[in-house]
């Protein structure tokens, strides 16, 4: 199910949510989005106070989609950013896994990959992503 904000905002899901329509959406929604240096253990982070995100200039396209998603999904929840709580995290996660993978486009592809990573592929999400939809 998908919350009020999205639904708004009218966002294409699966596939055909690319990092082009992802990025109007930030600029629709007046927040700056910057590619920078992060911290080892970030690749994105979104910070209410400057109404910006941060995403770690050095992910691959797969991985840049899936973080411009996750960011999203925290401020489509009201997540203040810069720091959030494990709940926060579980459900930024579950709703950046739900607009990437929807259902049909992940039955479909499962039925035709022979492991995680062509599956992972062939969706055009990180493995990180497709283990949540699968709840490994």
């Amino acid at each position: 199910m998908m919350n009020a904000f999205l639904q708004k905002l009218s966002l294409p899901y699966g596939k055909s949510l690319d990092i082009p329509t992802l990025e109007d959406t930030y600029s629709r929604l007046d927040i700056l989005l910057i590619r920078g240096t992060l911290p080892q253990d970030l690749v994105g982070i979104w910070c209410s106070q400057y109404r910006s995100v941060v995403i770690d200039s050095t992910l691959s396209d797969i991985q840049y989609r899936c973080v411009l998603t996750h960011e999203l999904a925290h401020i489509a929840l009201g997540h203040s950013g810069c720091s959030c709580n494990s709940i926060e995290e579980a459900r930024a996660r579950k709703l950046t896994a739900d607009l990437l993978l929807p259902q049909s486009e992940y039955d479909s592809e499962k039925r035709r990959s022979s492991n995680l990573w062509e599956l992972a592929g062939n969706l055009n999400v990180t493995l990180e992503v497709l283990e949540e939809k699968m709840n490994i």
